[in-house]
């Protein structure tokens, strides 16, 4: 089952899951605060890209935990803040973010003409107006970093499973086991870029 609270996007998502021909998908249109609304609970619950964006990310996940079976597992997916302050010169481009497709590609051009803001042009996101504003322009997001993390996974009730390794982490010459999240840490320190995308973390109930 998957849930969005944008109509516009449950649409796309209905619309691509029939051109897959996937007959087993089930879609609602909910807000994840009012998951329990559903009736439903859940072996697994999926939040890819989402809690950064609430006013409390701790609250969206407590809701989330709610309808999680007993022995059930939760997959995130939270910016990593030192991957996102190398993006800082590229909001500081412009005074005011883009409100139309055509200011966001006046916007593209612009961060293609230097290396003012070389990070921006790495990430798929730039490259299509929808995925720029959300990277870069997103009225409300949040950042963490990996304690952080684990402190909203132990305020939810859940214990970690596993940090996913990145892309970037098969370049290292020596990898943090799946659950050492303070070796993770570590890691990112020495190289901000680690999770260049987000964190993407693995929990279970605290039980």
């Amino acid at each position: 089952m998957a849930i969005d609270y944008s109509l516009a996007s449950l649409t796309y998502a209905i619309m691509k899951s029939d051109d897959c021909g996937l007959d087993r998908a089930q879609f609602a249109l909910a807000d994840l605060l009012r998951a329990e609304d559903l009736g439903e609970t859940f072996d697994v619950v999926e939040a890819v890209g989402v809690l950064h964006h609430l006013a409390s990310p701790l609250e969206g996940l407590r809701t989330l935990v709610r309808v999680l079976n007993s022995g059930g597992v939760v997959y995130l997916a939270l910016y990593a803040r030192a991957a996102r302050r190398l993006l800082d010169p590229a909001r500081r481009l412009i005074k005011s973010p883009p409100r139309t497709d055509a200011e966001m590609r006046a916007y593209r051009a612009l961060a293609l003409t230097g290396e003012v803001a070389p990070e921006i042009v790495h990430s798929p996101d730039f490259y299509s107006p929808g995925g720029c504003r959300d990277l870069i322009f997103h009225e409300r997001d949040q950042s963490f970093d990996l304690p952080e993390d684990q402190n909203l996974l132990s305020d939810a009730g859940l214990k970690l499973l596993a940090v996913q390794p990145p892309a970037r982490a098969t370049t290292m010459a020596q990898i943090p086991g799946h659950a050492d999240l303070l070796g993770w840490h570590a890691a990112e320190v020495a190289e901000p870029r680690l999770f260049g995308g987000m964190y993407h973390i693995w929990a279970k109930l605290d039980e």
